[in-house]
Formats: structure tokens, C-alpha cells, sequence
């Protein structure tokens, strides 16, 4: 929980205790966002090769990327999401200068499916990276 106090931020720790400044979330360090918006954090996320064997360069809550051909991937949660009602954004880094246009298809629980397609072809291809984020 938040309270604000004049143009400080205190967020309430176990306890009901406020604390101020950098608080760490498992390992990774949090800053304490001024405001009074809601924070919602991202549920699941991973940036992937396209291109070749698909490998999984850094993720967080994704076990595994299925490559289910060209342009077409099922990344696939460690901890499955309550329902399939979460907010996905796919993003691509072109490997042949044309552009891409990333979408998500089928969601479920445990996984999403990811498409890339060329922008100057609309066709299936492999591109040298994938971000796919996850918010719920």
C-alpha cells in the first residue's frame, strides 16, 4: 500500500511498516514511484533469437520458447497466469531491413502464441529478435 505525505511516497512493507527509497522485489531493486496510479508489474517476459535454433537470451516467468515454424512461436509460462484475461505485447528486431509487424494469437493460462511478418510482404519470418511481455 502507498501513503503519501506531502511529496514523499511511503510504501507499506509486511506489517503496515512504511519504508522509503530502493526496496529490492526477490532479487531486482524497486524504486519507490512517486504518484498515486496503481502499479500493476509485468507477469512474464523474455527476448529470444529468431533466427536459427530459437534460444531464450533473458527471460523472467517463461520456461520455454516453441519455434512452430517460421514466424510463428508459443512462448510458454513457468507459472501459468490466473485466466487468459492479461495484456501481451510483442515486439521484433527485422533481420532483412523490412520491417515487421508482431502479433499475438492464441493466449491461454500457460502460454501465447507470437507471430512476426514482414511489413513489406505480410509473410511468416524469422527475425533476429523477439520481446513478448506479459501484464495482468
Amino acid at each position: 500500500m502507498a501513503i503519501l505525505s506531502g511529496s514523499e511516497v511511503y510504501v507499506t512493507a509486511d506489517g503496515g511498516v512504511p519504508f522509503t527509497g530502493v526496496q529490492t522485489f526477490g532479487s531486482a531493486p524497486m524504486p519507490v514511484p512517486s504518484g498515486s496510479a496503481p502499479i500493476y508489474a509485468c507477469r512474464a517476459w523474455v527476448n529470444f533469437n529468431g533466427v536459427g535454433t530459437v534460444a531464450i537470451g533473458v527471460s523472467g516467468n517463461v520456461s520455454s520458447v516453441t519455434d512452430n515454424g517460421v514466424g510463428d512461436y508459443t512462448v510458454n509460462f513457468t507459472t501459468a497466469m490466473p485466466d487468459t484475461n492479461y495484456s501481451t505485447n510483442v515486439t521484433a528486431r527485422a533481420s532483412l531491413g523490412a520491417g515487421e509487424i508482431p502479433t499475438y494469437g492464441a493466449t491461454t493460462a500457460s502460454s501465447v502464441n507470437a507471430n512476426i511478418y514482414r511489413g513489406d510482404t505480410n509473410v511468416l519470418y524469422d527475425p533476429a529478435a523477439v520481446s513478448v511481455t506479459i501484464f495482468r
